[in-house]
């Protein structure tokens, strides 16, 4: 039987099944990931990509923009530089599989089909139930002229979607900080948010009204992150946090715990060491 070529079977790759899975809060209205994704949409690739570097510019860790970068980029035949964000992003967040499958597409593109088929092992390892991965997976096997993964060696089993959606939370909770959107970082947090003993909730919020103000000097970084999914389904995220202004910088190990509620994934506890 003729072996499909590796280009003809990348096209079959299911390469950008989750395009929207970190669609977070924007920094600007200008740039929104929405606006990029209808550049993107319309084979617009360049102006998605200017798009992208002016939103960046004013939040360069802002992972939805940069993960629609990613993709500019790699439509744009641009591998390199997609490779670079997308392993970034798996770094980062370890609990989406998103950056992670489409690293394994663009590292098939670059012609690394072992770095591919590494990439997507670990993938079905840490996510099971994610079926983008498993199909790529038997794709590349498939493309190699190994034999096929079957439906019958996958779990078959919804993917856990707590720690990703988690994630998103949190990025958005970053971004929204760092912009000064008050009224959006408050709405983070649970209605029984306290963050200790001595202060109630109504205290606490006018607290962080009175300092959470739009500042351009301000910059908030996450990273090293490892997450946790507690009994009652809560999920604990442990990170570490750089905040710097004008006024005032410092570095912490922050941990966030959040409870999905009707209105979403909301912070319960916060703590910072």
């Amino acid at each position: 039987m003729r072996r499909q070529p590796y280009n003809a079977g990348m096209k079959q790759f299911s390469a950008w099944v989750a395009l929207l899975a970190l669609s977070l809060a924007v920094t600007t209205a200008n740039a929104s990931p929405s606006a990029i994704e209808q550049r993107i949409a319309q084979g617009d690739f360049a102006n998605a990509l200017l798009l992208c570097e002016q939103q960046l510019a004013d939040d360069p860790h802002n992972a939805s923009v940069l993960f629609l970068k990613g993709v500019t980029l790699a439509k744009l035949q641009r591998p390199d530089g997609a490779a670079a964000i997308f392993e970034a992003l798996t770094a980062r967040y370890p609990g989406s599989p998103e950056p992670a499958n489409n690293l394994a597409v663009v590292l098939t593109q670059m012609q690394r089909q072992d770095d591919a088929l590494r990439v997507l092992r670990e993938l079905v390892q840490r996510h099971p139930g994610y079926a983008p991965a498993h199909d790529n997976l038997a794709r590349l096997h498939a493309g190699m002229g190994q034999t096929p993964v079957t439906t019958s060696a996958i779990t078959p089993r919804l993917p856990s979607q707590g720690p990703a959606a988690a994630m998103s939370t949190i990025e958005a909770w970053r971004s929204d900080w760092q912009a000064g959107r008050v009224q959006a970082y408050l709405a983070h947090y649970a209605d029984d948010f306290r963050p200790d003993q001595n202060t109630t909730h109504a205290q606490w919020m006018a607290q962080r009204r009175a300092r959470v103000r739009p500042d351009a000097s301000r910059r908030i970084q996450l990273s090293d992150f490892s997450t946790q999914t507690l009994s009652d389904n809560s999920v604990r995220v442990s990170m570490t946090q750089r905040y710097q202004s004008a006024r005032y910088s410092d570095t912490v190990r922050k941990q966030l715990t959040l409870r999905q509620t009707a209105g979403g994934w909301k912070i319960t506890q916060e703590r910072s060491q």
